[in-house]
């Protein structure tokens, strides 16, 4: 299996709380780099929401 892909046809998918900055928003991206779907949780919604739509934009996916 080639490294960033997920296993199989099985789509993975990470939660990260704290997300929006710092570690979280690092994990986060590393995460969508290795071709897992990110949820990110956050008590800054409006930065919560722009990492997300950056991570959809980043892996060609469309919506929050």
């Amino acid at each position: 299996m080639a490294r960033g892909t997920p296993r199989g046809h099985a789509m993975m998918i990470a939660v990260v709380t704290g997300g929006a900055s710092g570690i979280g928003a690092a994990c986060a991206r590393m995460l969508a780099a290795r071709g897992h779907r990110v949820v990110v949780a956050d008590r800054d919604g409006p930065r919560a929401a722009a990492l997300a739509r950056f991570l959809d934009y980043v892996q060609g996916h469309e919506g929050v």
